[in-house]
């Protein structure tokens, strides 16, 4: 669509607005990707009905001429990303003005929920922080498939702040960028922008992941990048493994994962950190009651 649209799915007539305790959300660039994604659609629509709670597709990117990127921004890129991604704190920052709901729980659309259990448990773990992520199923700190947000004046700065950031094809450099300022470090988090926001990154005037005139052959590898996304990655993982931002033992290098046993917050208590291992993770391990696609076999996950 030409304009955004913050679609309210149901079944009937539409029902009155209401505030509910939990209010489910996700973001997809126009129709045709959310009927590529229709299972996963149709299987959170399910979930929200089964335990009556609001679900909310946001379909469409930003309007350039609407949306500026904030004034503080270093992005170095002419050309902004009109991805489903950088709609994702746009559409939760909309909710809460809304005020739909006390909490909204934000779904990537490749996420799938593979136990219809009441989310009770993930509420009471992110206590009263105003944003909560899961902890990843891999060797990063803070992923963005997963964001729980608690309606608060908080919480709608942290929102802003992200989509004004937004730029080139990822946002989680700058969801790392404002924890690790919510944590106190605002050196560390500026690192991680910087690093992120290289010219040498820069493609046709858009910021590329990892197509950098930094190394020989114009490509970024993972283990050893210098400049880019990966080195952003690599700076955000030391910083928060480093001390400062979660209490002593908290997030143990297990070798596969950054482990994550109890819910933990980062300094300040405004940003929870949840399980990745045990039974209280939310995204990993086989009784996890949620699956991401990239770490899902597709014959797990179609019926």
């Amino acid at each position: 669509p030409r304009t955004p649209l913050l679609c309210s799915l149901g079944d009937g007539a539409s029902r009155p607005p209401r505030r509910a305790p939990l209010a489910l959300a996700t973001s997809v660039t126009d129709f045709r990707f959310l009927w590529r994604f229709w299972r996963w659609t149709a299987n959170t629509a399910c979930y929200a009905r089964q335990h009556d709670l609001p679900y909310y597709v946001f379909v469409g990117t930003p309007l350039k001429r609407a949306t500026k990127r904030s004034a503080a921004t270093t992005c170095p890129a002419r050309k902004e990303e009109l991805l489903g991604h950088t709609s994702k704190a746009l559409s939760l920052h909309a909710l809460a003005a809304l005020d739909v709901a006390d909490r909204v729980l934000f779904l990537d659309a490749d996420i799938w929920i593979a136990r219809h259990v009441p989310l009770r448990a993930f509420l009471e773990a992110a206590g009263a922080a105003d944003v909560a992520l899961p902890a990843p199923c891999y060797r990063q700190l803070f992923g963005a498939a997963v964001v729980l947000v608690r309606s608060t004046p908080w919480a709608a700065g942290f929102l802003a702040t992200w989509f004004g950031l937004r730029c080139g094809p990822k946002d989680q450099p700058s969801l790392w960028h404002l924890v690790l300022r919510a944590a106190g470090l605002d050196g560390a988090a500026e690192e991680v922008l910087k690093l992120y926001h290289d010219e040498r990154c820069v493609v046709d005037g858009a910021l590329t992941k990892n197509e950098c005139s930094c190394v020989d052959g114009g490509r970024v590898a993972a283990d050893d990048a210098t400049c880019g996304y990966y080195a952003a990655w690599k700076a955000a993982n030391r910083a928060f493994l480093a001390g400062g931002a979660f209490p002593p033992g908290a997030v143990v290098d297990a070798g596969d994962v950054y482990a994550v046993r109890r819910p933990t917050f980062v300094e300040g208590g405004r940003v929870a950190y949840l399980p990745n291992v045990g039974s209280d993770s939310l995204l990993c391990g086989a009784a996890a009651p949620l699956r991401h696609v990239k770490f899902l076999r597709k014959e797990d996950r179609d019926p």
